[in-house]
């Protein structure tokens, strides 16, 4: 079968088995470069069988080699992954996924980057400053308009944001679709659907409860001051789109935002990191903090937090030294 045809079944079959959008559509911009690489050397109509080890090692050297090592292994082990499911589809012959290698790359990094307790401060004052200021605003106007008010409501909904990411490390498209109805606030639990279609429900810090007390009573202000809210079974819906919530290109804006007050760079995944760092420096079990983050296996937990897991455990170790 040539390839271009096989990828199209391979993007359905992980539509099938459930995975995630945002999954497959990584798999499909990885296997558009394969096959971008493909066509500029006029192999588009090539036979998976008719693939050899020089022509994909030349695609990896063209492609990737100027990339990380985490983008260079991610690249890889997709490309391997279309090969070996075209094998046992049988859409080939041979077991051309055997000709793609795997990077092998000691660990050899720091410990992840995190906020510092100032910076998170700082961030909070700045939406509570700015927050503060647009409803003082609002009290000397005599009649606001829907886009005055729309705009205090994007300050709420930015804060109760920041909020959720740092009190749940949760993944950016993950906040962003939180529905309504997985806010439950009498068992002070949040339900979010993560990587997979995976629904994960994690506790509510005392903190994120109060965030979220008052994102209701900001609400319930601007429709004392007439402002038209969106009926959405979203927490975060669109305005453009009701039925759908915000994309993840509004919190990067959003993002952009706060680096500029902070002047370095702030994205959404550097809460997670913020939140896993200091929950490992607080004690928090290692299999209950995968089970936060919505890791398939604390493994991973300890592969990507190893550094800071090794560093409170020599904290510790030492502590027992006596001369």
């Amino acid at each position: 079968m040539k390839i271009k045809q096989a990828r199209i079944l391979f993007l359905q079959n992980l539509s099938d088995i459930g995975r995630s959008p945002n999954t497959i559509k990584s798999y499909d911009t990885d296997l558009d470069q394969f096959l971008f690489f493909l066509n500029k050397h006029q192999l588009s109509e090539i036979q998976i069988d008719d693939l050899t080890y020089p022509l994909i090692s030349q695609f990896f050297h063209e492609h990737t080699s100027h990339l990380a090592i985490s983008s260079q292994k991610r690249k890889r082990t997709v490309l391997k992954r279309f090969l070996k499911f075209c094998y046992q589809k049988k859409l080939c012959n041979t077991k051309v996924w055997e000709l793609v290698d795997v990077v092998y790359q000691k660990n050899s990094q720091g410990p992840k980057e995190v906020l510092s307790s100032d910076e998170i401060q700082k961030i909070f004052e700045i939406l509570n400053q700015d927050i503060e200021r647009k409803i003082q605003n609002l009290n000397q106007t005599f009649a606001p308009t829907q886009r005055e008010l729309h705009q205090l409501y994007v300050l709420f909904r930015n804060r109760l944001l920041i909020y959720i990411l740092l009190f749940t490390g949760c993944r950016a498209y993950e906040a962003v679709s939180i529905q309504k109805g997985n806010v439950k606030l009498t068992t002070n639990t949040l339900g979010i659907i993560a990587k997979g279609n995976k629904y994960n429900e994690v506790p509510i810090h005392i903190q994120l409860k109060y965030a979220f007390f008052e994102y209701e009573n900001g609400i319930q202000l601007l429709q004392q001051a007439g402002y038209q809210c969106i009926d959405s079974p979203w927490l975060f819906p669109s305005i453009k789109n009701p039925q759908n919530h915000i994309s993840t290109r509004t919190l990067y804006d959003f993002m952009l935002e706060l680096s500029t007050h902070l002047h370095r760079k702030i994205h959404a995944h550097l809460f997670r990191h913020t939140f896993a760092s200091y929950s490992i420096a607080s004690g928090m079990n290692i299999r209950t903090l995968a089970s936060i983050i919505s890791h398939a296996n604390p493994s991973i937990t300890l592969s990507i937090y190893t550094h800071e897991i090794n560093a409170k455990q020599k904290q510790e170790e030492i502590q027992k030294l006596v001369f």
